[in-house]
């Protein structure tokens, strides 16, 4: 998900204004303070399996699990943005293509990783795919992704 819609979400769930982030106006909230406002209400009110990744547009991106912070990704590279149309799908692409890479590499044999996530003579669901089974992915992994995902 992006800035606004972890800031949404958190607005809208959070149970205390401890939690909640002040409005992107405010002078005195902080990319770390919002950074500890969605570790702390999505470590507490979502699985803590799930790893919560947040793009920060040209800040980079964050991965959150259970109350750590699992990598950042600094800012990215000054650019002239024409459109910024389908940088969440990008990003999302280049996420994957990060995890998959990193479990071929640590599968015991190439062919086994692609035989987890084939589709032969059966439809796709989300219950079929590497990156919809519930994993604990390591950091290196995590970290190896969102590089990815911000290279794209």
């Amino acid at each position: 998900m992006n800035e606004l819609e972890a800031n949404s979400i958190l607005k809208k769930h959070a149970k205390t204004s401890s939690i909640g982030v002040s409005s992107s106006s405010s002078p005195t909230t902080t990319q770390e303070d919002e950074i500890n406002a969605w570790l702390h209400y999505f470590s507490n009110e979502w699985d803590p399996t799930t790893c919560v990744i947040v793009t920060l547009g040209a800040q980079g991106a964050v991965a959150l699990r259970n109350h750590e912070i699992m990598a950042t990704l600094l800012p990215a590279v000054k650019v002239d943005v024409v459109d910024p149309t389908g940088a969440g799908d990008s990003f999302t692409a280049g996420f994957l293509h990060g995890l998959w890479g990193w479990k071929q590499k640590h599968s015991s044999s190439p062919k086994m990783a692609q035989e987890h996530v084939s589709t032969k003579n059966r439809p796709l669901s989300t219950s079929d795919g590497f990156a919809f089974e519930k994993t604990n992915w390591p950091k290196e992994a995590i970290q190896q992704a969102l590089l990815w995902g911000c290279a794209v």
